[in-house]
């Protein structure tokens, strides 16, 4: 279908996605610290620390959330696609209510919402929101992703290759779900051979929309192989044999943990 794929890379706060924007041209980036991360940002933001989902918003946090993702469009412009990660953590009311208070910020999609085991409570929050809904990642098989599909819960489905059942079954998901007019945006939290992998996948999908890339600022797994081919926004899917990257053995000996051989 294509010979490159469209990625998008996670930042953080509003400078860092201006920075990721101009530094190097993406056309989308997924803001991944919108809630709180770890048990003392959770607690200093008025969370119960020792609990991790369907949390109940506050109208003061479900501001600061806008206010945050506000920042961040402001910073990349009207024209970046901007994806919102949930984490699964917020309970039903709040995620509709949540969902509302960003629309004026037109984001690419609001990931998991809710937690992602009912359908029936992902398509109540789709319905009640101009936002598109995404989910994926801890979805497994066709079997898991097929009522999510048929009862029409989300709008872009992002399976996780190395968790839904491998590349095979990765390419199923997306033909059924092409079958609804439902894009991919492939869930990329992988080494970088995986996700060279993911790509040649995304490269046969009709209904494939982005592709998440973890490693393109860090460079120490960057050295791992020769660069991938990055411009604009796209990754070339190589056509040397393969996956098209090589690993570089002399740089895993340097990174790898003492104990383990190669």
């Amino acid at each position: 279908m294509r010979d490159k794929v469209a990625v998008y890379f996670h930042v953080s706060s509003p400078a860092q996605a201006a920075d990721a924007v101009r530094r190097t041209g993406v056309k989308a980036v997924k803001a991944v610290r919108l809630d709180a991360g770890t048990d003392e940002e959770n607690s200093a933001q008025g969370f119960d620390p020792s609990k991790h989902f369907d949390w109940t918003l506050t109208n003061h946090q479900i501001d600061a959330f806008a206010e945050r993702v506000g920042a961040i469009r402001k910073a990349i412009g009207p024209d970046i696609g901007l994806g919102l990660e949930c984490h699964g953590r917020y309970d039903t009311e709040s995620a509709i209510q949540l969902a509302r208070a960003v629309e004026t910020y037109r984001p690419m999609w609001l990931e998991e919402p809710v937690p992602s085991d009912n359908p029936e409570t992902m398509a109540k929050v789709r319905a009640a929101t101009r936002v598109p809904i995404a989910c994926g990642e801890n979805l497994y098989t066709r079997y898991g992703f097929r009522p999510y599909l048929e009862q029409q819960a989300v709008s872009i489905i992002q399976p996780d290759m190395a968790k839904c059942g491998g590349l095979l079954e990765t390419r199923k998901i997306a033909s059924m779900a092409e079958v609804y007019h439902i894009p991919i945006a492939p869930h990329g939290v992988a080494s970088l051979l995986g996700q060279m992998a993911y790509a040649h996948v995304c490269a046969t999908v009709p209904n494939f929309m982005i592709l998440e890339w973890m490693h393109y600022f860090d460079e120490s797994v960057m050295r791992l192989t020769a660069a991938p081919e990055y411009s604009a926004g796209f990754l070339k899917v190589s056509d040397s044999p393969g996956i098209g990257v090589e690993l570089k053995e002399d740089v895993v000996k340097e990174l790898i943990l003492p104990g383990y051989q190669l």
